[in-house]
This record gives C-alpha cells, structure tokens and sequence, in this order.
C-alpha cells in the first residue's frame, strides 16, 4: 500500500516526459530564474496524470496525524480491512478479563460490590462490541482479500491467530457472569456453552495450522526469537478455563462431566506444550537480554500460561469435587446421605478415586504455578522498565555516582599493581570501537568498564503489543481470586485487591492511549508497511 496522501508515480513511454518540479541548482548560477518562472514551469495537475486539485508534494508530517475524515484523507485510503490485524484480539482479551477482575474482586459486600457488579458488566458489554466489530472486520478481510491473508498466514503475524479463540473465550465467560444482568438466566447459559463449542474448534485450528506454518514458510532465530511464539498453546489453556466456568451450569450432571473432562484435557494440551517453549524464551533472554523497546512489553506474554493454568485448574479440580458430591463419579450414581463419599459398598473405581484426589492435588499444582508467576511478573515488570527513558537515565545516572563514589574511595585499600599508562583507556576505545558508533557504557556494568553495549533507545513506543500485558495480569490475578476461595486466607484476599487495583489502572491508561492513537492516520499506515 502506497503512502496514504501521496500520489502515484506518472509513467510515460516518451523521452519528453515533464519533470514534476525545476531545481533552481539544475541551471547556472548567472541565468538562474526567478521564483516567479520556476512556479510558471512547473506542470498542472492534469498533465501529470492526477486528479484536479490533488497536489504531486508528498504530505507534510503534521498532515500525515491528521485524524481519519480531515482533509484529503479518507477511511477508504486507509483500508482498515485490508490490513485489519489479529493482534486486535489482544485488546478484547484484556479489556473482557479486566471486566471479569472488577466483578471477582475479593469479600466485596453490599451496595460497593453492586458497583462493581454494574461497572463490570457496563465494560464486558463493551467489550463484546469490540469483539463483535473485529470479527467482523477479520471475516470481511478472509473474504475480501484472501490472498492478502495468505501471505499473512506465511509471517511471524499469524501466531497471533491464538489470541482470536482468546478472545472469544473471554467474551464466553463474561456471559455466565453477566449475562443474566442483561438477559434471561437460560439464554446467557445456552449464549456461554454455545459459545464454548465455537471455541473448541477455533483452537484445534489455533493448535494445528500456526504450527504448520511455522515449520513450513516462518523463519526463525533463536536471538529474534519471539514470546508469541506461545500464543496458539495459550488458547488452549484459556480454553480450559472456560470449561471449569461453565461446567457448573450445564443443564445435566452428564454433560457437565464431560465438559470438566474436555477442560482437563485442553488444559494438559496447552500447559505441556507451552512448558517446552518457556524455558528456551528464558535461556533467550539470558543470553541476548531483554526484547528491543517496540517488543518490550512482551515479555508479559510468558505469563499468560502460568496465570491461566492455576487458574483453569483450580476450578477443574474444584468441580470435580462437586460432581463427586453429586453421585456422578460414584459407581451407581449413589453417595452416603449427607457425605460427599461413594457407598462403601461399591468398590472404590478410578473415576471415583479422581473425586476424591483431584481437588487437593489441583490446589497443590496452583500453589506451585502461582509462585512461579509472582516470579515471572517480576521479570516482565523488569523489562518494561527497563525501556522506559526516564528510568533509564535513573539507572545510568546512579551508576555514575557509585562509580564516582567508588573512584573517591580507593585510597581506603592496599594500591593494587598498575597497569602501564594508557592501558585502560586502550581497552576501552578497544571495545568502544568494537561496539560501533553511538555505543556507550552498560549503566549496570560499573564492575567491569570494559563492557560496552549499543544506546539505550528513546522509551517504548505504543503499539497493540501493550495490550500483552494485560491479560497476562489479569490471568495471574484470576489465580489468586481462586486461591482465596479454597483457602480462605487473608493474605491472597489481599494479594488479589492490591493486583486487582493495579491491573484495572494499567488496563485504562492503556485503553485511553489506543483511542487516542486510533483517531490519527499514522497509527493505520504502521498496518499497511507491516
């Protein structure tokens, strides 16, 4: 796609083609002419092949942020559908979660729980906009443009296909919660489970083509290696916690069985085959260090697994327990009155047993897989910062001192053996010109002066990708809401508001920084040229 403004350039098969402007450099300095002649020289509109009143200079940069509909610009110039890209999803994703965080949020009694109920509900059908409008804009852009979308398919850009299945999950588990505020109680339960069946199949596509894809025309490194590498396993793993949501509101005790069984198994599924990618994105980021500022919010993506996974499981091993309670897993269907315990007459099945052992030993597996997350989140918080200018120059500026500081001191040791005059600053420039230009010293490279890395760049420019850590959150968040509900302890009913007020902070700025970036046509050009 052409710069959006700039004109096509005029081809013509004679010889006597009319330049589309004089350069007064192009003649000599005694006959240049006049302003006056040069603007008489050069050609109309129309005899250089365009329109009548479309001018042949490329824009100026403060008409390229025009918004949409200013000016010369138009939305079809644009063409929001031809470039329409997956990662949109990502947005319905944590904006949805963001809804179900707000409603989930622990011991809320009274009129501020019905708040919240209502402030819930108000962005998850907001959210179920967004999701309709970008499902109908990746159909128009299938239908309309497919081979586009084939070359599509081909790029690293369709691992972002797992978040479609996501997002579609997320809307599906808003409907269980919010549903009945807007509809009846039996057609936000058919609306849900419906919906579930749709998801299944969209990420046994999510769990087969990327991958082929993958293999067949995506190329990659293992220093470029990128965390949405993840994304199509991740759906799986959302998928799971859509089945432990609407598994207790199945219409039969047979199908919520099978529903939970479904949910165990897309959950192994997911879990198994992202828990062979992260330790080798891990060994990337020890190696070649954090992703480049445009990627830097990416390392949240990580998350996503782990988050969902103890989230998923806790309610899988929950309902289990319940459907245990109920006679389903009992041979015979027949518990002890007023137990959740099988007859004792009956021998003591497997399925039964599951009952039995499934909701500790799910506890057990969240414990664990909320630990690891805390750590995780600290090395995705490490990232972003890390990008940020401001804590940059914060880093850089403090090293500085303690270098100063550590200089002023040496008196206070033994005097070690010096090196001949000029060596250091011999292996510096050494490695100063190793580095190339506009390289300049590590900040946290003190101890060793002799390391010397590229400059930091300039922050960390917005992009869809900030929407990867929101979800990611909102999945570790959900975990502790669980934890707090088998437990009961005070320390995860804390945990959960502390991160329930930071993720919901994050998830608005980051949802204001979109609008404001949507509404300016350089923000749909960066589709275009990807």
């Amino acid at each position: 796609m052409s710069t959006v403004g700039a004109p096509e350039p005029h081809s013509s098969g004679s010889s006597n083609a009319i330049p589309c402007a004089i350069d007064s450099d192009d003649f000599p300095s005694a006959a240049k002419p006049s302003a006056v002649d040069v603007e008489l020289r050069k050609p109309s509109p129309a005899k250089q092949g365009l329109p009548v009143g479309q001018d042949a200079r490329p824009p100026s940069p403060e008409a390229e942020n025009r918004p949409t509909g200013v000016g010369r610009f138009r939305l079809a110039d644009l063409q929001i559908v031809r470039h329409f890209h997956l990662s949109w999803f990502a947005m319905v994703m944590g904006w949805g979660g963001t809804a179900l965080v707000i409603n989930g949020f622990p011991h809320a009694e009274g009129d501020f729980k019905t708040t919240l109920g209502i402030i819930a509900t108000v962005v998850w059908v907001w959210d179920l906009v967004y999701c309709g409008l970008f499902l109908i804009l990746l159909l128009l852009r299938v239908t309309l443009y497919p081979r586009d979308f084939w070359k599509m398919m081909k790029t690293n850009s369709f691992l972002f296909f797992g978040c479609v299945p996501m997002g579609i999950a997320v809307v599906g588990m808003g409907f269980v919660n919010f549903g009945p505020h807007i509809m009846s109680v039996d057609m936000a339960n058919q609306a849900a489970r419906a919906i579930f069946w749709i998801d299944i199949m969209l990420v046994i596509v999510s769990m087969t083509v990327p991958q082929l894809m993958m293999v067949m025309h995506q190329k990659h490194t293992f220093d470029s290696m990128p965390s949405l590498l993840l994304l199509p396993f991740v759906s799986c793993v959302v998928a799971s916690a859509l089945a432990g949501t609407i598994g207790p509101f199945m219409p039969s005790l047979s199908s919520q069985q099978n529903v939970n069984v479904a949910g165990y198994i897309l959950w192994g599924a997911g879990i198994f085959t992202a828990a062979s990618i992260i330790p080798v994105y891990l060994m990337r980021l020890v190696i070649h260090g954090f992703p480049p500022s445009a990627l830097g919010n990416s390392v949240w993506v990580v998350l996503g697994p782990i988050g969902q996974g103890a989230n998923a499981i806790l309610m899988l091993g929950r309902n289990t327990g319940e459907l245990l309670c109920t006679g389903q897993l009992c041979p015979g269907g027949m518990v002890t009155y007023g137990t959740c315990f099988c007859e004792s007459a009956i021998p003591l099945s497997p399925l039964s047993s599951l009952g039995y052992a499934a909701p500790g030993i799910t506890l057990l597996i969240g414990f664990a897989m909320w630990g690891l997350g805390l750590w995780w989140m600290f090395m995705a918080s490490s990232a972003s910062l890390y990008h940020i200018a401001k804590m940059r120059t914060l880093i850089r500026e403090s090293s500085k001192l303690g270098k100063h500081l550590s200089e002023g001191c040496t008196h206070c040791t033994a005097p070690a053996a010096q090196d001949p005059p000029g060596a250091a600053e011999g292996d510096a420039g050494k490695a100063a010109a190793a580095a190339g230009p506009g390289a300049e010293a590590d900040p946290l490279s003190m101890f060793n002066d002799n390391v010397v890395l590229p400059a930091p760049e300039k922050g960390m420019p917005f992009n869809l990708g900030w929407w990867g850590m929101v979800f990611p959150f909102v999945t570790l968040n959900m975990s502790t809401y669980q934890l707090y509900i088998d437990t009961q302890w005070e320390f995860f009913m804390w945990m959960g508001r502390i991160f329930a007020v930071f993720l919901v902070t994050v998830s608005c700025y980051i949802h204001v920084k979109t609008v404001m970036h949507v509404v300016t046509v350089s923000f749909w050009q960066k589709f275009a040229s990807s």
